[in-house]
């Protein structure tokens, strides 16, 4: 799986992704990261095991500075309210998008959507082929 970007805008993304679900879940809950691939997008998810996010503050969640206040224990409210905003300009600016999606017992799931490097095609060619003069191609690492 492959996506075409900044890698330390990528791993800021995850960092984020990973803080806030860290700091909603409580001690004896857990997170839970996954990675996928369709033809269509690279898909990581975070699941946390918090209370998870009331359905009228689902879209505020992404603007800078804004945070919902947890009372579960274990969980903290602490942070400033940017990881959200960062994750959706840093998906936006790699031609991607970040969603909410709520999972079993009202836990969240954050997903990052990154559109794939699509495989390199391949081509066949003969080892006797005048391109070759009997030599086997080269492999390119990509």
């Amino acid at each position: 799986m492959l996506v075409r970007g900044s890698r330390p805008l990528l791993v800021e993304a995850l960092l984020n992704l990973l803080d806030n679900a860290i700091r909603v879940t409580p001690e004896e809950g857990a997170v839970v990261v996954s990675l996928d691939a369709n033809g269509n997008a690279v898909r990581l998810s975070v699941e946390d095991g918090g209370l998870g996010v009331p359905p009228e503050e689902r879209e505020r969640i992404f603007q800078p500075f804004y945070r919902i206040p947890r009372t579960s224990a274990g969980a903290t409210d602490e942070g400033s309210g940017l990881g959200h905003a960062i994750v959706r300009g840093i998906a936006q600016a790699h031609g991607g998008r970040v969603e909410f999606v709520e999972a079993p017992r009202g836990k969240s799931v954050f997903r990052l959507l990154l559109p794939p490097i699509p495989p390199p095609e391949t081509t066949t060619v003969s080892p006797r082929s005048p391109a070759t003069r009997g030599h086997p191609p080269a492999l390119t690492e990509f």
